[in-house]
């Protein structure tokens, strides 16, 4: 601030707001409405890096964000987009939704990059994504079992869409860890 940069003073308030989120007091499982204001506070700090190169929106009813998710789900798809999916210099645009099924909530992570060339889903387990998108299916996979699912695919207008598929969790407390 007092070197007058601005820009890298709301990168350090941004990553600031996301660490406490990220140490929800030592909890593993958080709101929906906490997930996505990680990635909101995420999201601004790659615009302020990419200027007008990146833009995004987040589209979820308010009566969905109580439910629970593992925290630290999404981010590491929409990291993906930014860090491989614009590398060719385009404008990025990310696109995050939760909607309502039944008995199970789905969000898509969407982005207009440049797609993936190899992709070879194997019982939901991604062997081109990097480590962070395969720690988030083992982890789904750990909490949920075959209750969840993640789908990534290449969209016929460019980029990708991904599609997480988990139970509805009213409560924190049901999100058992499946392992010893």
């Amino acid at each position: 601030m007092e070197r007058g940069d601005h820009d890298m003073s709301r990168m350090l308030e941004l990553l600031g707001k996301m660490l406490r989120i990220g140490l929800s007091k030592g909890d593993s499982i958080i709101t929906i409405e906490k997930e996505l204001t990680y990635l909101d506070y995420y999201m601004r700090i790659q615009k302020i890096q990419l200027e007008d190169r990146f833009e995004f929106k987040i589209d979820s009813p308010k009566e969905l964000e109580h439910y629970y998710i593992p925290k630290l789900t999404l981010q590491p798809f929409v990291e993906n987009a930014v860090i491989h999916g614009f590398q060719d210099g385009r404008k990025g645009k990310v696109t995050i939704s939760v909607q309502e099924e039944a008995n199970h909530l789905i969000i898509k992570v969407i982005d207009n990059g440049i797609g993936f060339n190899t992709l070879t889903p194997s019982k939901n387990k991604l062997h081109t994504g990097g480590y962070g998108i395969r720690n988030v299916i083992e982890r789904l996979d750990v909490y949920f079992g075959k209750e969840t699912s993640v789908n990534v695919m290449n969209r016929e207008e460019g980029g990708i869409m991904v599609l997480i598929r988990i139970p509805k969790v009213k409560e924190q407390s049901g999100i058992q860890h499946t392992t010893a």
